[in-house]
């Protein structure tokens, strides 16, 4: 979630848009075959980067 934005009440894709939240995988709308997305972490500058265009 960005800075002063609220969690949506409801994970469906208009209410997440609204909020400019990412959904990653799994998610509560999982078929059952779930990709977990790669993360690469940088423990130097604290910081996760977590690709995830590329799962929908």
């Amino acid at each position: 979630m960005p800075d002063g934005e609220n969690m949506p009440t409801l994970f469906t894709e208009k209410s997440m848009n609204k909020s400019k939240a990412v959904l990653l995988p799994p998610d509560v709308v999982s078929d059952g075959d779930v990709q977990f997305p790669v993360g690469y972490v940088c423990k130097v500058c604290k910081k996760i980067i977590i690709p995830y265009g590329i799962y929908e």
